[in-house]
């Protein structure tokens, strides 16, 4: 159950990265090289899910459950980042007027978006370290 929910998170961030990659995405993860990682980061994760619910029936089921719940987390987290880049952005796009008034919340906002990229990409390194030792 848990690793259908993870996967579908998954292909939904991957569709996420292919539509608003490098426009609007990248620069909150430092730049479309930090973005080329995430998504290939992604897609090893996507394609490792099949043998983490095979390995969680298996004896070290327990570790793999508690990865993935870590995943899970990881990918909620990363998902709302998405939206609220995306959401943020037609904002801005909307009007001049809009464009003007929201200008310095709109720095607070991109700063606190950017180091929850930074954060993110930090935590998807170390999970993608414990996935190659499971």
């Amino acid at each position: 159950m848990a690793e259908s929910i993870v996967s579908d998170l998954s292909v939904k961030l991957l569709e996420y990265l292919s539509k608003y990659g490098a426009q609007k995405i990248a620069p909150y993860f430092g730049g479309e090289q930090e973005l080329q990682e995430l998504q290939m980061m992604m897609e090893l994760i996507q394609a490792q899910l099949y043998d983490a619910e095979l390995r969680q029936e298996a004896e070290e089921g327990a570790r793999v459950k508690s990865w993935l719940k870590r995943l899970k987390s990881l990918l909620c987290r990363m998902e709302d980042l998405f939206e609220e880049v995306v959401i943020a952005d037609e904002e801005r796009a909307k009007s001049k007027l809009t464009k003007v008034l929201c200008f310095f919340p709109s720095l607070k906002m991109n700063k606190k978006v950017f180091q929850e990229g930074q954060a993110i990409m930090r935590e998807l390194r170390c999970l993608r370290d414990t996935m190659e030792s499971l």
